[in-house]
């Protein structure tokens, strides 16, 4: 058995169908809702970072003798890279496996209505059919959807190491 990653690394996606991804890899990451919980905590911990971050910015803008460690939002990102869900994103409209999309902290934030650093821990990733606006959660995925959004996740992964 081999995980997911070597998987991509050795097989081009458009051949991997759900026999061959069940033979072949350990299914720890699409149990106990594992997937969506570390897309979670990868979309959370980027958001706050870069939120965070803003924040000091500006203060240390405001004041100039406060010594806050922080860079300009745009440095952030070029240090950083994009945010992880637009990169999700574009994988998944890349490979065309799912037309779903997934939400974000930032979106969160705004429509909740939540006061940045209130209640992070509260974020769940949801996918969203852009097409009918129908909002899905992980575990209504087919077992199929899963194993394709478990390639996306490795993916990205494979090329964005954590904050």
């Amino acid at each position: 058995m081999q995980d997911i990653h070597n998987l991509v690394l050795q097989y081009p996606i458009n051949l991997i169908d759900d026999d061959f991804f069940f033979e072949h890899i350990k299914l720890n990451s699409l149990q106990d809702n594992f997937l969506p919980n570390n897309l979670s905590k990868v979309f959370l911990n980027y958001y706050i970072h870069f939120e965070t971050n803003k924040i000091l910015y500006e203060k240390k803008q405001n004041n100039k003798n406060e010594d806050f460690t922080c860079v300009p939002p745009e440095r952030f990102k070029k240090i950083n890279g994009k945010e992880p869900w637009v990169l999700v994103n574009e994988i998944l409209n890349e490979y065309s496996c799912l037309t779903y999309r997934v939400n974000n902290p930032k979106e969160e934030d705004r429509n909740l209505g939540y006061v940045f650093g209130s209640n992070p821990k509260h974020f769940q990733v949801k996918l969203k059919d852009p097409n009918n606006g129908l909002v899905i959660n992980f575990n209504d995925l087919s077992s199929g959807e899963r194993v394709l959004m478990a390639l996306v996740a490795s993916l990205y992964n494979l090329n964005h190491p954590p904050l």
